[in-house]
């Protein structure tokens, strides 16, 4: 599809979702650094894209580039204030740096952005997925930060 369509970013988006999830499987740097090159032309096609800044930006985290993937995460939250995942992946990163009280609030803003769409009726799966937090993320990151569950 990506050659195909060069110019279809959901195609270089999905890609890079695809060979991010087989270098996390596999603990491949080579497939983590082809997923970085997806995301980035899925960014190229479409820079109003949040979820291919997050990514990059997962992508980047993968293969230790942290000042890259804060980059891409600046980005991703910049597009989309509201992107609970993006804010989670933050939070990761900035605890991963051992920036304790950022990582604090990054995840509280994460939290407070699904809490508040707690009571919403969603019209589409992008708000949905926006909400959306993955709870064993969410526990870890809890417990390293010392906080309850």
């Amino acid at each position: 599809a990506c050659s195909a369509r060069p110019q279809f970013a959901l195609a270089w988006r999905l890609l890079g979702n695809i060979r991010l999830k087989r270098a996390t499987l596999r603990n491949e740097a080579g497939l983590a650094a082809a997923a970085v090159d997806a995301y980035a032309e899925a960014r190229r096609v479409n820079p109003l894209d949040p979820w291919s800044a997050l990514g990059e930006a997962s992508a980047r985290r993968a293969l230790g580039d942290r000042p890259a993937a804060l980059r891409a995460l600046g980005t991703a939250v910049l597009l989309e204030p509201n992107c609970a995942p993006a804010w989670l992946e933050l939070a990761a990163l900035r605890l991963a740096q051992g920036e304790v009280e950022l990582a604090h609030e990054a995840l509280r803003r994460a939290e407070a952005i699904t809490r508040r769409a707690s009571g919403a009726a969603f019209v589409s799966g992008y708000e949905r997925e926006l909400a959306r937090l993955d709870p064993a993320t969410v526990s870890r990151l809890r417990a390293a930060l010392g906080e309850g569950p």
